[in-house]
């Protein structure tokens, strides 16, 4: 069974199953952004700024834990249901560097190393 990883989508296999990525990932980097934004204010040495990096730290650690647990729940379910696996190799640099500015978020929030790892493994 092959994979084609994608950003719209994040994977679609052969025989025509997909996996949409996640709109609670996308609210995740909004709130990110707002925790980011607010910690920008903060005045340098005060106990406010030291709980707003901790807020950003663990708004870093929550975002790293959805993907690790949604590529292994992917993973588990094709090695329950399939023999073999191929995925394809691309050049995320590449493909970065010649997309539009709105797209290479999407490009490094889907992860393709975590993912490929997570499933040799």
């Amino acid at each position: 069974m092959s994979i084609d990883v994608g950003v719209y989508r994040l994977l679609t296999t052969s025989d025509g199953r997909y996996v949409e990525n996640h709109e609670r990932y996308e609210r995740k980097l909004e709130r990110l952004k707002t925790f980011q934004q607010s910690q920008s204010r903060k005045i340098e040495g005060s106990k406010n700024l030291e709980k707003m990096r901790v807020k950003i730290a663990k708004t870093f650690e929550r975002i790293d834990n959805f993907h690790r647990d949604m590529y292994f729940k992917i993973g588990k379910f094709f090695t329950e249901n399939y023999d073999g696996l191929a995925m394809e190799d691309i050049n995320v640099k590449q493909l970065v560097s010649r997309s539009a500015r709105f797209l290479r978020l999407h490009l490094h929030d889907v992860s393709f190393y975590k993912m490929r790892k997570i499933f040799r493994w």
